[in-house]
C-alpha cells in the first residue's frame, strides 16, 4: 500500500502513545513515551530468566535531533543521544530492564542520592533471589551495600 505525504502526516499527527491531557503526566518529560518503556519492561521480564550475576550500566541510545534530554557521554561509542540506565544478564547481556534519564533537574532532588535511586528501580523485582549485582563505582556506597546485602543480593 502506498500513502501520500499528507495523509502519512495527518496519521503521525494523531498517533498519541498517552493521553495529553492528563495532568499528572504534564510534570513528566518522558510521559509520551513511558507507555512504550513500560510495555518494553514487561516484555523483557516476561521472557527471561536471567542467570545469577547481573549488572548495571548505562548506554547511549543514538539521536541527532533537537532535544532536552539529549546527552554528551564522550567515552560511549554514540557520543551524542538519549542516556538509558539497564539492568542486564551478565553472562547473555539480555537486558532485563531500562530507565531513560530525564536530565540534570532529576538528579538535583534532594534527600535522595541519584545513583541510589536507579539501583533500586532497576533491581526492584529481582531482589531476595540470591543474585549477585555487579555496578561500577558511580553507583557504589555503603548503605546501598549493606541494604543489598540484607535483601540477598551482593
Amino acid at each position: 500500500m502506498i500513502m501520500k505525504k499528507y495523509q502519512w502526516k495527518l496519521l503521525w499527527q494523531a498517533f498519541h502513545l498517552s493521553n495529553n491531557k492528563d495532568p499528572q503526566a504534564q510534570n513528566d518529560i518522558l510521559f509520551k513515551i513511558k507507555p512504550i518503556v513500560d510495555i518494553f519492561n514487561e516484555i523483557w521480564k516476561q521472557n527471561f530468566t536471567p542467570g545469577k550475576n547481573l549488572c548495571i550500566d548505562e548506554a547511549v541510545i543514538k539521536y541527532k535531533g533537537r532535544l532536552g534530554i539529549k546527552q554528551h557521554l564522550k567515552d560511549k561509542p554514540n557520543r551524542w543521544g538519549i542516556k538509558a540506565f539497564l539492568l542486564a544478564d551478565s553472562s547473555s547481556y539480555y537486558v532485563l530492564k531500562t530507565r531513560i534519564y530525564k536530565g540534570k533537574s532529576e538528579t538535583k532532588k534532594k534527600g535522595t542520592h541519584f545513583p541510589t535511586t536507579i539501583v533500586r528501580e532497576l533491581m526492584d523485582g529481582y531482589l531476595n533471589l540470591g543474585h549477585h549485582l555487579f555496578i561500577d563505582n558511580y553507583y557504589t556506597n555503603l548503605p546501598l551495600i549493606e541494604e543489598f546485602i540484607k535483601l540477598k543480593t551482593q
